[in-house]
């Protein structure tokens, strides 16, 4: 009896182990998946594509639900960066619009804009300067993680092994 007991308490230890093992296997898979997922539409972003193109694609990509902590930080860092890139670049455009309409594209000179065409422009160049250097850090982020998560989980084809 004692030896049955011992040989159905090792069983239950293996089945045990087996089920912790396939429990992890499945977590590195989902984060496998989460990761490719990821990288495929993160590759998809174009800093030169149009502004409305870029937020589409920045918008579908922050509503991805990642089941894997560490992909879902690496959205996050990736999706603030592209958004302030974002907003830099229209507030930038905004500034020269604005200064193009109320200079009519350099016939009038800028000495005679209003004080609140001057304090527009102001603003938004203002709001363009400081998204920018935050957008270039969080985009030096985004890349590095982005690529350990791409050497670390995309398949390398036969050539480069």
């Amino acid at each position: 009896m004692r030896a049955r007991s011992l040989a159905l308490l090792t069983i239950l230890v293996a089945v045990g182990a087996l089920a912790v093992m396939f429990f992890f296997t499945r977590q590195d898979d989902r984060t496998r998946n989460d990761a490719l997922l990821f990288l495929d539409r993160y590759q998809g972003l174009d800093i030169d594509d149009p502004i409305e193109e870029r937020r589409e694609r920045v918008d579908a990509l922050d509503a991805l639900p990642f089941g894997s902590d560490d992909v879902e930080r690496v959205r996050d860092r990736c999706v603030e960066a592209h958004r302030l890139l974002i907003v830099a670049e229209e507030r930038g455009a905004e500034a020269r619009a604005i200064f193009e309409r109320e200079t009519d594209h350099g016939r009038i000179e800028e000495s005679a804009l209003s004080t609140e065409a001057r304090a527009s422009i102001e603003a938004a160049l203002a709001e363009s300067n400081e998204a920018l250097p935050r957008a270039r850090e969080q985009l030096r982020t985004c890349m590095d993680d982005a690529r350990r998560l791409e050497v670390r989980f995309q398949p390398r084809r036969r050539s480069e092994r």
